[in-house]
């Protein structure tokens, strides 16, 4: 049976030391203080001090950052903005 390609994407945080995003693509770079990823949903920029990619599984799409994180940033949406977000800017 083929595994199916994860479609939900998920980020947990813990004492910002270690984050868990599910749903994750690629990993577009990786630096000490920025790790750029693709998720199912939009580009996102991690940033921070002392970062390290722990575990990293796209069969299963899943990355692991440990270090002190700062920041999440998504870059874009590969979805389409609801009626209200439009008008509710």
């Amino acid at each position: 049976m083929e595994e199916q390609l994860v479609k939900e994407h998920k980020v947990e945080m813990v004492s910002r030391k270690l984050l868990t995003i599910s749903g994750v693509q690629e990993v577009i770079s990786s630096q000490d203080n920025l790790v750029s990823i693709k998720t199912v949903c939009s580009a996102m920029q991690i940033s921070g001090n002392s970062l390290r990619i722990a575990k990293l599984d796209l069969d299963k799409g899943l990355l692991e950052i440990e270090g002190n994180l700062s920041g999440i940033k998504y870059l874009g949406s590969s979805t389409k903005k609801s009626f209200f977000a439009r008008i509710f800017k």
